[in-house]
């Protein structure tokens, strides 16, 4: 009994060997593959493949696609619904936080304005004042000269070998002078102007004077700018 089923043992041993060794040749010459094993272990278990693959084709061709109920569509019609109303809530907020800094931008910048405006004013006036006391103590010394002299301290507004702007403003600066200081003051140094280079530039300043000055070219000029922007518009 022993010896028939060690005989049974040895013989299924040799079987599964040569079953394998078989199959490892069928493999390596290519004619067994993955599908084809897979076939004949189903058919070993009594699986029909082919037969089962007609089966899911009928139920895939029988089996409508499934169609969304009446509460799926509410459903999604609601998220879609609450996704736009968040999206609007977001514009929403950030329009009105832009506006609110752009409020702020603008009030700053007109308050800056207005400072720089005011900071501006006030240094005209204490430029017009420093300039008013100037020109107040520089009359005082031409009211305590002599013609002559009080002649010879304007010309030095004067420098021979000035460019045009220094000296267009040494003639304004003249012109201020002689405005100020009294009349008979004016008519005293206007006299001593005798050679033909001090003619010259009498007759400048006397022409300057006429003009309207330095006051009159400011308003000139504005006019100039505002015919200018008009034009433009």
């Amino acid at each position: 009994m022993r010896l028939l089923l060690a005989l049974i043992g040895y013989a299924s041993t040799a079987t599964v060997i040569a079953a394998v060794l078989g199959v490892g040749y069928l493999w390596q010459a290519d004619q067994l593959n993955d599908e084809k094993v897979f076939r004949m272990v189903a058919l070993m278990h009594g699986v029909d493949l082919d037969s089962v693959g007609d089966t899911q084709e009928e139920v895939t061709q029988t089996t409508p696609s499934e169609q969304p109920s009446i509460d799926e569509v509410n459903r999604m019609h609601q998220l879609a619904l609450r996704d736009y109303e968040v999206r609007q809530n977001v514009l929403q907020r950030g329009s009105s936080e832009f506006q609110y800094l752009l409020d702020r931008l603008v009030a700053e910048r007109t308050r800056y304005d207005d400072m720089a405006q005011e900071l501006n004013e006030r240094i005209q006036q204490e430029k017009d004042l420093l300039q008013k006391e100037s020109v107040q103590r520089v009359i005082k010394v031409l009211k305590s000269v002599k013609a002559a002299e009080g002649k010879d301290l304007l010309l030095k507004f004067l420098p021979e070998g000035a460019n045009a702007q220094a000296r267009q403003e040494g003639k304004d600066q003249v012109i201020r002078l002689l405005n100020a200081l009294p009349a008979d003051t004016t008519q005293a140094i206007l006299k001593k102007f005798k050679s033909p280079e001090e003619l010259e530039v009498l007759h400048e300043l006397l022409d300057e004077m006429l003009d309207g000055g330095a006051p009159q070219r400011v308003l000139d000029q504005t006019l100039e700018q505002l015919s200018k922007r008009q034009l433009e518009n």
